[in-house]
C-alpha cells in the first residue's frame, strides 16, 4: 500500500483544514486503521477531537501516538490541551513546556501556554510570554496582538494601543485587533478615536458580527441611535446572539406591542428554557414594549416572570449587604471622623455622584460634564478596587479603628494618580460609581471632594430599579421585591447615618425638585461645585459624550417630567413592592 497511500496521506494533510472536524475525524481514523506510521495524522485527528470536546477519545489516540513518537512536540501540545480541557492546569503547563523544549520555535505551543495563563488569570505570566513573543517572533502579527492583550489585562491600556496598532499594520484584516483597540479607546473615553477604528473595521469583509455589535453598542452610548439600529439590523439578519441583539435594539428603538420586533422577541422568549438568562433579557424587553403601549397589567406579569428567573439563577443573600452596611456604620463614628478628618489627600478635582441606580445620577453627570472645566468619567471602578486591595487582609472593618494617619491620604493619592494616568481628565472630573456605602472612605481620603447625593421618590425609585436589566449581575438585589426593599431600606439607613456624621459634606438633590425647577437646580448644582454658569449645562442633551448607563438615551433629551409618579401606573400590580418600603 506504501507509496500510493503516502500520497493519499499528503493530499489529506494539504486539504484537511477545509473540512469539518467530523469529516477530519472520520478520514483520519480510516487512514490510521491501515497505516499508523505518520504522526501528522494523529496530530490532526486529536486536534479535531479536542475541538469537539471528545477529550477521552483524543487521550486514547494521543497515548497511542506517544508510544511510537516520543520526540514530536505536536503530540505533547495535544496532551496539554487535553489536560486544560479537563481543568488539570499543572499537567497542561508541563506538556506545553515539554513541547517548547523539543522545538523552541513551536509558536502554537507558546500561544496555548499563553491561553492557559489567561484561563487561570495569571496576568503577570501573560506579560512574560508576550514580551518574549514580540522579540523572538517579531514577524508574526499575533505576537503584537497578544502582547497588547497582556498589557490590557494588566491595566496598562494606554501602552496596549501601540501594539494593537502594530498588529493592524502587519495584518490589516485582523478584526480582533481593531475590536480590542476600539474598545480601549472607548474605555479611555477617546470617543473620536474609538468610532474611527470601528468605522474602519466595519468596512472590511472579515468584520464579524461580534465586532459589529460592539460598534452598534458604542454608537448607542453616544446618541447615534439611527446608525446603531442599521448595524443591529445587519447582525440580526445573521442570527447573531438574538437575545443580546434585540436587547440592544430595544435601547435605541421604542418597540411597542404588536410591532414585528415585538412578535419576534415573543417567539424567542417562548422557545427558551425557563432557567435561561437570555429569557430574562427578552422578558424584560417584552415588558418594556408592553409598557410603551400602556398595557401596564400585562407588562407587570413579564417583569415578575423575568425577575423571578434571574433571582433563581443568582446565588445572592441580601443579608450580606445589610451586614456590611451595619459594620460600616459601626466604624464611622463621630470620634473616628474627628480622628482622621482632614488627613486625606488634598485635591479640588474630585466630584463624586452617589446614590442608588435610576436616581437621576446620569442626568446630573451629563449636566456637569457639559461644563468646559469638567470631564464626566462615568461609573469608575478604581476607588472600590483600591479599597478592596487596601483592606483585603482585614478580618473585620473594626481593625481600621486604629489605622495609621497615612491610610486615607494613601487611598486618595493613589486614586487621583490612577485616574490622571488612565483618563487625563480636565481640571475637575466626576465619578458616578454611586458608592453610597463608601461615602466615609471617600470623604476622609479626599476631604476637599464634592459629593452629590441623588435621591428620588421611593416608589418611583424601587419600581425603576425592579424594571431594569443590569449588566454582569450588577445590583443582584434588584430581581426580588423582598431583596430590593430590604436593600433599599438598608440604603436609606446608611444614608441617614452619613447625614449625621458628614452633615455638611455632601449635597443632596431631589430628582423631583430638580425636574420641576431645572434652571434653579442647575444653578445650585454649579454653585456647590464652585463652577460658573455656562449655557452648555442647560443644553446638556446636545453633549455627545459617552454615557455607558441605562439612561444613555434619556440624557440626550431635554428635561421631561413623565417619569415622576410613574409608579401610579403599577399601583395595584406592585402593591407588595410599595408596601414593603419603610
Amino acid at each position: 500500500m506504501g507509496k500510493n497511500f503516502k500520497i493519499e496521506n499528503n493530499n489529506f494533510i494539504k486539504v484537511y483544514q477545509n473540512l469539518s472536524h467530523e469529516e477530519v475525524i472520520e478520514i483520519s481514523k480510516k487512514i490510521l486503521s491501515k497505516d499508523k506510521s505518520d504522526w501528522r495524522i494523529y496530530d490532526i485527528l486529536c486536534s479535531s477531537l479536542l475541538a469537539l470536546d471528545k477529550n477521552e477519545d483524543a487521550k486514547k489516540f494521543i497515548n497511542e501516538a506517544l508510544e511510537k513518537f516520543q520526540d514530536i512536540p505536536n503530540l505533547y501540545r495535544c496532551l496539554g490541551i487535553y489536560y486544560s480541557n479537563n481543568n488539570d492546569y499543572i499537567n497542561s503547563k508541563t506538556q506545553f513546556i515539554k513541547a517548547i523544549k523539543i522545538n523552541k520555535n513551536y509558536y502554537e505551543a507558546y500561544i496555548d501556554l499563553y491561553k492557559l495563563y489567561e484561563k487561570t488569570k495569571k496576568n503577570n505570566n501573560l506579560l512574560e510570554i508576550s514580551k518574549y513573543l514580540v522579540v523572538k517572533f517579531n514577524n508574526n502579527y499575533l505576537s503584537f496582538f497578544y502582547h497588547a492583550l497582556s498589557l490590557e489585562k494588566n491595566s496598562k491600556k494606554k501602552e496596549a494601543i501601540e501594539f494593537y496598532k502594530k498588529s493592524i499594520v502587519m495584518r490589516p484584516s485582523h478584526v480582533d485587533s481593531y475590536n480590542n483597540l476600539g474598545l480601549i479607546y472607548k474605555d479611555l473615553l477617546l470617543m473620536k478615536d474609538s468610532i474611527k477604528i470601528f468605522e474602519e473595521v466595519y468596512k472590511i469583509k472579515e468584520c464579524d458580527d461580534n465586532t459589529k455589535y460592539n460598534f452598534a453598542k458604542l454608537l448607542s452610548k453616544v446618541g447615534e441611535e439611527e446608525k446603531a439600529e442599521r448595524i443591529i439590523r445587519d447582525i440580526i439578519k445573521n442570527k447573531f446572539n438574538l437575545s443580546k441583539s434585540y436587547n440592544l435594539l430595544a435601547r435605541v428603538k421604542k418597540i411597542k406591542e404588536g410591532d414585528e420586533d415585538f412578535l419576534i422577541i415573543n417567539k424567542l422568549f417562548n422557545k427558551l428554557k425557563n432557567d435561561s438568562n437570555e429569557k430574562v433579557i427578552l422578558g424584560l424587553n417584552i415588558a418594556k414594549a408592553l409598557e410603551n403601549s400602556k398595557n401596564f397589567n400585562e407588562a407587570s406579569s413579564y417583569f415578575i416572570k423575568a425577575n423571578g428567573i434571574k433571582k433563581n439563577n443568582l446565588k445572592y443573600d441580601v443579608e450580606s449587604h445589610l451586614n456590611q452596611f451595619k459594620k460600616i456604620k459601626e466604624l464611622f463614628t463621630p470620634d473616628f471622623k474627628k480622628k482622621y478628618y482632614g488627613k486625606g489627600y488634598k485635591s479640588k478635582k474630585n466630584i463624586f455622584i452617589v446614590g442608588m441606580p435610576r436616581s437621576g445620577s446620569s442626568l446630573i453627570e451629563q449636566i456637569l460634564s457639559s461644563h468646559s472645566k469638567v470631564t464626566g468619567l462615568g461609573e469608575l471602578h478604581e476607588m472600590i478596587t483600591i479599597l478592596n486591595k487596601k483592606n483585603k487582609n482585614l478580618r473585620s472593618l473594626n481593625q481600621l479603628k486604629n489605622v495609621s494617619l497615612d491610610y486615607f491620604n494613601e487611598i486618595g493619592q493613589e486614586y487621583n494618580h490612577i485616574i490622571q494616568r488612565n483618563y487625563s481628565p480636565k481640571n475637575i472630573f466626576t465619578d458616578k460609581a454611586l458608592m453610597f456605602s463608601a461615602i466615609g472612605f471617600i470623604k476622609l481620603s479626599l476631604p476637599d471632594s464634592k459629593i452629590i447625593y441623588c435621591t428620588r421618590n421611593a416608589k418611583d425609585h424601587v419600581l425603576s430599579i425592579y424594571k431594569s436589566s443590569f449588566n454582569n449581575n450588577n445590583h443582584p438585589y434588584s430581581y426580588s421585591m423582598d431583596d430590593l426593599t430590604k436593600y433599599y431600606n438598608g440604603y436609606k439607613s446608611i444614608m441617614a447615618h452619613w447625614k449625621t456624621i458628614f452633615e455638611k459634606d455632601f449635597y443632596e438633590i431631589s430628582y423631583e425638585n430638580f425636574i420641576n425647577n431645572p434652571r434653579i437646580g442647575i444653578e445650585n448644582l454649579l454653585n456647590y461645585c464652585n463652577l460658573e454658569w455656562e449655557d452648555g449645562c442647560e443644553n446638556f442633551y446636545e453633549n455627545k459624550r459617552l454615557v455607558d448607563t441605562l439612561s444613555s438615551s434619556q440624557v440626550r433629551k431635554p428635561i421631561y417630567s413623565s417619569s415622576i409618579n410613574f409608579w401610579k401606573n403599577y399601583e395595584n400590580q406592585f402593591r407588595e413592592l410599595f408596601n414593603r418600603l419603610n
